[in-house]
């Protein structure tokens, strides 16, 4: 909005523009989203029959409409860190006391930032993957301990800007989460945190 003569605070300024931050003018999602399931894969011989898949996938086909700082409006192509895909597939043993579950999570990239003046200085985070592992062994009926990493191969974030995404914006280390417990079927439990 452009002003000729405004005050502010007792200070006049001539032929100001003031912005202000406003939400969407308007915004719509529409999806699918497909899961399958086998818990146990027992065509396979022996202890392979106590595998396990799991497999999902979600496609959205977002946008909003945003108000630039001249009152015009632009059309971003996805919601707010909402990707317009996420993989998800596991694989799992579980066999009596023993439970294992490797996991694998693809998102696709997504806006967190419009800018309100250009285009090419929305700022998207990239597609990004995360491997998962988690185990757990019932010592006793009453006591299963359970280890889990997040983020076994220590994957990145990173996010770009530019009119093809090709500056680098950001771009930071998430390092492998380490979580073991003991889960007592009492109202008791204990449980440990490290951060590797």
């Amino acid at each position: 909005m452009l002003f000729r003569s405004y005050d502010f605070q007792g200070t006049t300024y001539h032929d100001a523009i003031i912005t202000q931050p406003v939400n969407a003018s308007s915004a719509a999602v529409k999806g699918l989203e497909v899961q399958v399931v086998k818990d146990k894969l027992d065509f396979l011989p022996g202890p392979l029959a106590n595998l396990g898949v799991s497999l999902n996938g979600t496609w959205l086909d977002g946008h909003f409409n945003f108000i630039m700082g001249d009152g015009s409006t632009r059309r971003i192509g996805a919601l707010f860190n909402q990707p317009d895909h996420i993989y998800n597939a596991s694989i799992y043993y579980s066999d009596g006391p023993a439970n294992l579950r490797l996991a694998w999570n693809r998102i696709g990239a997504s806006p967190v930032s419009v800018d309100s003046q250009v285009g090419w200085r929305d700022i998207w985070a990239d597609e990004r993957d995360q491997i998962d592992l988690q185990g757990s062994y019932y010592i006793k009926p009453w006591l299963q301990l359970t280890a889990q990493v997040q983020n076994l191969t220590k994957s990145s974030f990173a996010a770009h800007l530019g009119p093809n995404r090709e500056l680098l914006q950001t771009s930071y280390p998430v390092g492998r989460t380490i979580w073991r417990s003991e889960e007592h079927t009492s109202e008791l439990q204990s449980r440990l945190h490290l951060v590797c």
